[in-house]
């Protein structure tokens, strides 16, 4: 028997129509223009269906007993997005660093939800150094997206979000 083939995401449809639109811009500009225009379409967060509440509620029930268990003083969090669903997250006694590739997402997010244990960064994974910790738990996810003639890994949806640890 012959599997079907999965049916494409809302992201994936909403890319692929968008694609003459896209292609000529570089990372940042990509997901300024995803952004700026809630291109995943998704009604509760800009950062996509991945990252609504409903697609994270097992991964905010279990982040912080993970954290403890690591004994992480410091969460990188790359790329943020819009915090929709981390802002519902039991981050107490733990330092948090959003960052992402949009600087008006990152502005949003230091005006709205910053304080002296949560700090938002501009941050291009494929390119700058990521911020110094004692203690790193990084998550951070990746979209493969054709684009013309060459393949572009570039941060996006969190259904592939993976956690890595590293204690200094």
């Amino acid at each position: 028997m012959e599997a079907r083939p999965r049916k494409l995401t809302v992201a994936e449809r909403q890319f692929a129509a968008h694609s003459r639109e896209l292609e000529g811009l570089g990372l940042r500009e990509r997901f300024e223009r995803i952004y700026a225009t809630n291109l995943w379409a998704d009604p509760d967060t800009r950062s996509g269906v991945g990252s609504s509440l409903d697609s994270t509620r097992v991964l905010r029930r279990e982040l912080p007993k993970a954290l403890r268990e690591l004994g992480a003083s410091v969460l990188l969090d790359a790329p943020c997005g819009d915090f929709a669903w981390m802002q519902h997250v039991d981050l107490a006694g733990i330092e948090y660093i959003g960052g992402d590739i949009v600087p008006a997402i990152v502005a949003e997010d230091q005006r709205k939800f910053g304080s002296d244990s949560r700090h938002f960064v501009t941050l291009d994974l494929t390119r700058d150094s990521l911020p110094d910790a004692d203690d790193y738990l990084t998550s951070f996810f990746a979209l493969r997206t054709n684009t013309g003639s060459r393949t572009v890994t570039a941060p996006s949806d969190a259904r592939w979000r993976t956690a890595f640890a590293r204690q200094a």
